[in-house]
């Protein structure tokens, strides 16, 4: 039977067993785990920002892109229906798609 040695300890609890101090052969986990942010644009600054700034490696990767459609008429048809009151409600679940209804709408 072996031995297996408990986790370090310090003044802010267990560590995993490859923490190591900044600058030595091994870096503790979370400054060498990469995140991938899946969006690209101001959205995916701002995630890559934290995802920094809670000490992890962000690497910015679009997966998809946003374009304005070909045929915008069906698109404009649809804001003048919400616009005369067609609709009782409208949920936007993403930033995207306010930012592009807001560019087809008239001021």
């Amino acid at each position: 039977m072996t031995a297996t040695p408990a986790p370090e300890h310090s003044a802010t609890g267990p560590q995993p067993m490859n923490a190591h101090q900044p600058g030595s052969a091994h870096q503790p986990v979370v400054q060498r785990t990469r995140v991938l942010v899946p969006r690209g644009g101001e959205p995916g600054d701002r995630l890559a920002a934290a995802v920094e700034a809670a000490g992890f490696a962000p690497r910015i990767v679009p997966l998809i892109s946003f374009v304005p459609p070909e045929d915008p008429g069906p698109l404009q048809l649809g804001l003048r229906d919400i616009d005369a009151g067609a609709f009782d409600w409208l949920i936007l679940t993403s930033e995207r798609t306010v930012d592009a209804l807001l560019g087809h709408t008239s001021p």
